[in-house]
């Protein structure tokens, strides 16, 4: 009996995408999508989407909600994204943000995606409007870009709040599902 030899793939590390940490945000579609690019050609992917909603309010009276993301850069750091009347904001840090005030809702999704499916997905966006294009109609549509489904996540509020906090953070909801059921702030 004879050995057969076989030639396992050398393993090659990815190359270290350097960019300034940001102390802002920006609202830069072209910089966005240049960053975007670069991470693409490196063969950098995105290992990590981080979809998350918080509370807010127009003048105290009218309860809003705004939605966003925190991607992780495969080994690499991290990238916000946000849509909002102003465009799409985005941000690069060392270090995981942390949650908006007044969060409600955080999922976290194990993922695999090519930094121009992101890209093309921003450069495609339409103006933001208050019935029709806003952020969580965005945000959405970014999941679903990503091929996420809405099973494949965890509640990251639920695993570290038993989801009693959630439920109560969540009361300007009220019975809506963020992406569709069964996955509901109430």
């Amino acid at each position: 009996m004879t050995a057969l030899s076989a030639s396992f793939p050398t393993w090659q590390e990815k190359p270290r995408i350097v960019h300034e940490e940001m102390l802002e945000e920006q609202i830069d579609l072209g910089g966005l999508t240049e960053f975007l690019d670069r991470l693409d050609r490196a063969g950098v992917q995105i290992s990590r989407v981080v979809y998350c909603v918080n509370n807010w309010s127009i003048g105290g009276v009218i309860p809003l909600q705004h939605h966003g993301f925190v991607l992780t850069i495969e080994d690499q750091g991290y990238l916000t994204l946000d849509f909002g009347r102003s465009g799409i904001s985005w941000m690069v840090c060392q270090v995981c943000p942390a949650f908006p005030e007044d969060t409600c809702w955080v999922r976290s999704y194990d993922v695999q995606v090519d930094p121009h499916v992101i890209r093309d997905y921003c450069a495609e966006t339409m103006p933001f409007q208050w019935i029709g294009n806003d952020c969580k109609t965005w945000s959405q549509g970014m999941i679903e870009e990503m091929g996420i489904s809405d099973f494949d996540g965890v509640d990251i509020l639920d695993e570290q709040f038993g989801g009693q906090s959630r439920k109560k953070r969540c009361s300007y909801v009220g019975g809506r599902g963020f992406l569709s059921p069964p996955i509901q702030c109430a």
